[in-house]
């Protein structure tokens, strides 16, 4: 597992799943946040029938590309399914919002498809004030 770093997320683009209706202020900073930062963000939520002001993919078959790189922000309940269907996908690099969001089940899925991982709120990289001060304490940001 890597340390989150502006180094981890070079892509230019990226698969968010989890994209949230519920908890949709949060998930848009986010989306904002690696927008505003020159990464295209393809929000992914396989739950119909959220309402949402950007386009919200179900399925991997909807998306116009698949990224190498994937931002979860799911339960660990849904951590599961979420990693075996990007390792699936191919893809190459994970970002977990949280500890909480895995186990070593979970990180086993993704070691043995080869896919690096780092866990930590992107927000530490691209947001200010409180966000920006959790990064330092967290040597996220220098």
């Amino acid at each position: 597992m890597k340390k989150l770093s502006k180094e981890f997320l070079t892509e230019k683009e990226l698969i968010f799943v989890g994209y949230s209706s519920r908890n949709q202020g949060f998930s848009k900073a986010l989306y904002k946040g690696f927008m505003d930062n020159g990464i295209k963000v393809y929000p992914m939520n396989k739950n119909a029938g959220g309402t949402y002001d950007v386009k919200v993919y179900q399925s991997f078959d909807e998306l116009p590309n698949i990224p190498q790189t994937a931002f979860v922000l799911v339960n660990k309940e849904h951590a599961i399914d979420a990693v075996k269907s990007l390792a699936e996908k191919g893809i190459k690099k994970v970002l977990f919002q949280t500890k909480r969001s895995v186990d070593e089940e979970v990180l086993g899925i993704c070691k043995d498809a080869g896919m690096e991982v780092a866990i930590g709120c992107p927000m530490m990289l691209f947001g200010g004030g409180l966000h920006r001060f959790h990064g330092w304490i967290a040597g996220v940001k220098k």
